[in-house]
């Protein structure tokens, strides 16, 4: 079960990262983690600052987290195609939910980028998403 709901959380976090790069608080240049708090407080990605998320007690989840992302970035992780197949693969596996969307406009923006920059399976997973959130 932690596995999973770390899993989930790791995946919301690379989506509101892209989030921040395509709206441009944070530059699609950074390298790591660390990076990220030049331009935002990165400590909040995947819900940590959120009333139903682990206790700032927890820090080994949270730094987990932080793991996880920073070796996504490191690896390349922000440059546009890995950046978008993220995106994709977060609607397919239903890890973007729509209780995740606490910036509807830019997370539907994105969502309109990707239908009409991706394959006709992953425009169709997007339109779906997309019905769920309207």
């Amino acid at each position: 079960m932690v596995d999973q709901e770390l899993a989930a959380v790791v995946a919301r976090a690379k989506v509101e990262i892209i989030h921040d790069t395509v709206t441009g608080a944070v530059p699609a240049t950074i390298c790591d983690f660390s990076g990220l708090h030049e331009h935002v407080d990165a400590n909040g990605y995947g819900g940590a600052f959120e009333d139903d998320a682990h206790t700032v007690s927890d820090v080994e989840f949270w730094n987990s987290v932080q793991c996880e992302v920073d070796t996504w970035i490191c690896g390349g992780g922000l440059k546009p195609v890995q950046a978008l197949r993220t995106l994709a693969v977060a609607i397919e596996e239903g890890t973007l939910e729509p209780r995740h969307l606490s910036r509807e406009g830019v997370y539907l923006s994105i969502i309109r980028y990707l239908q009409e920059h991706v394959t006709d399976e992953v425009r169709n997973r997007a339109n779906g998403f997309l019905g769920m959130v309207a």
